[in-house]
């Protein structure tokens, strides 16, 4: 990751999409410049494979979560868009 992006990394449970739209909604109704979003299956360590925001990211509870990272390091992970809401606006 370049210094000074922001990204988001984000592990879907079981099926795609499932629960993860709150989160994702979160992200892109908002501009956020410089903007990585990345994702997988929970679970699927072979999609996850030599992806670094994907690395060892997992899923909370069994649900949908995300990891905001900044500068080489990520903010708890959540399950909660409001919480992901607060998060995102934090350095902008």
């Amino acid at each position: 990751m370049l210094a000074g992006w922001n990204a988001l990394a984000c592990r879907a449970f079981a099926e795609a999409g499932d629960g993860v739209g709150p989160l994702a909604a979160e992200v892109f109704k908002r501009d956020l410049p410089n903007r990585a979003v990345v994702g997988s299956r929970a679970g699927d360590v072979a999609a996850a494979a030599g992806i670094p925001l994907l690395e060892n990211r997992r899923t909370v509870g069994g649900v949908a979560t995300a990891y905001v990272c900044r500068k080489f390091a990520c903010d708890a992970p959540t399950t909660s868009p409001e919480e992901l809401a607060r998060q995102l606006s934090e350095g902008v």
